[in-house]
């Protein structure tokens, strides 16, 4: 009998969203959809996670020095309340919801074939899967993708 598929989405929040939706099945990842949505509210991500058995998310911790340098000085942190609203919504819908720091990313591109390159724009779909491969291979023990994804 062949082992049952896992679905995973990983989320890189924001005022835009990426989202990487990913099949494991015997310990073969294979991506079946990453994009971006700059839709705040979140509808059009609802699908994704409702698919999935497993949501990762990357989290948003605030930095001590940036804060009181001002950086955050009337901002309305989008990051955060995507963060919340994801949570809350995978958890509504029994999934299984993990956190993740910004941390990994360069070992999750490695895990995807690609070179993370720190404060690239328009990164956040990539970022999504750099977490969802990530997590598929420290915490399910997948193998890294076969080749590069395009």
């Amino acid at each position: 009998m062949p082992d049952e598929e896992i679905v995973i989405v990983g989320f890189d929040p924001g005022k835009t969203t990426g989202y990487a939706i990913l099949s494991l099945i015997n310990k073969k990842m294979t991506p079946l959809d990453f994009g971006e949505s700059t839709d705040e509210t979140l509808q059009d991500l609802m699908p994704h996670i409702e698919r999935s058995q497993i949501v990762v998310i990357e989290g948003f911790w605030i930095n001590p020095q940036k804060a009181r340098g001002g950086h955050f000085d009337y901002d309305d942190m989008i990051a955060p309340q995507v963060i919340g609203a994801l949570q809350m919504k995978g958890r509504e819908l029994g999934k299984d919801v993990h956190i993740q720091p910004s941390s990994i990313k360069p070992v999750g591109y490695g895990f995807v074939g690609k070179k993370y390159v720190k404060g690239k724009k328009g990164m956040h779909k990539w970022d999504a899967l750099a977490h969802a491969v990530y997590y598929c291979v420290k915490k399910l023990h997948a193998n890294p993708l076969d080749s590069p994804v395009s």
